[in-house]
């Protein structure tokens, strides 16, 4: 998953950085997807693990914390989603809630997974 997710971020990041004239002419929304790309590229990175990791915890049937973890990350949403709008921080901010999202996501199911385990100090 680790590849495939870093395999989209490259072709987005070329998409908008070499072939931008073919997405649009508008210079105003290749502006916007240039100020944007860290936070799209962050959250196509996080996605797929995140996602791995959540298949992994449902085939294990691991529904209690999967559900405790979804009613915080729920109230967290409408928190960041309350921050866009008072702060007026438009598309960027909600690439960054998605962000959030997604790693909030992939550290969790980890966790709840066990399936990163440090290694012992020696």
């Amino acid at each position: 998953t680790i590849s495939i997710s870093a395999t989209v971020c490259v072709l987005a990041a070329t998409i908008i950085g070499i072939f931008r004239s073919s997405v649009t002419g508008d210079e105003a929304v290749l502006a916007t997807m240039r100020k944007i790309l860290p936070w799209t590229a962050a959250a196509l990175c996080l996605h797929g693990p995140a996602v791995s990791f959540e298949g992994i915890l449902l085939a294990r049937k691991k529904l209690g914390g999967l559900a405790v973890f979804y009613s915080f990350l729920a109230l967290t949403i409408v928190v960041f989603q309350w921050m866009i709008r008072h702060f007026g921080l438009g598309l960027s901010g909600v690439w960054a809630c998605y962000v959030w999202v997604c790693g909030s996501r992939a550290i969790a199911f980890s966790g709840l997974g066990r399936l990163v385990r440090p290694r012992r100090w020696r």
